[in-house]
Formats: C-alpha cells, structure tokens, sequence
C-alpha cells in the first residue's frame, strides 16, 4: 500500500469469510476475515485484463496454498 496515498482511488479483488464462535453461557460472536489478494489504481483498470482462462475476479491460482490461522485470537 506503500504506492497510494490517502484519497486515491483504487481497486480490490477480495475474499470475505467469517465464522460463529459460542462458549457455553456466552454470547455467540461472529469473526469476519476480508483478505485482499489483488489492489491496483483504480486508473489503471482499463489497462489490467485477465490471462486466458481465468476470471478477472478470480483469486491466483496459488491461493490454497496461503495458510489459514483458524484460532481464536483470544
């Protein structure tokens, strides 16, 4: 993000996730997880195109491979 400054406009390609959380005689908690795998100016958008094959909101192909922290950060 080092390339950007406030007030620029940009574009994102994202994941959003989330998952419920209860403990017995608790609130139930619900966690979300918005992780960005793609950001670019939003300028530059006429110039970004897809590989053949994929789509343009298409996560990299190497992205089963990111590992996924599944603990309760408390």
């Amino acid at each position: 993000m080092d390339n950007y400054k406030v007030g620029d406009e940009i574009q994102v390609s994202f994941n959003l996730s989330g998952r419920l959380w209860s403990a017995a005689g608790k609130h139930e908690k619900c966690f979300t997880s918005l992780q960005a795998w793609k950001v670019f100016a939003a300028s530059d958008s006429d110039s970004q195109s897809s590989p053949p094959g994929r789509f343009a909101n298409e996560p990299p192909a190497d992205y089963d491979s990111i590992p996924v922290d599944d603990d309760i950060p408390f």
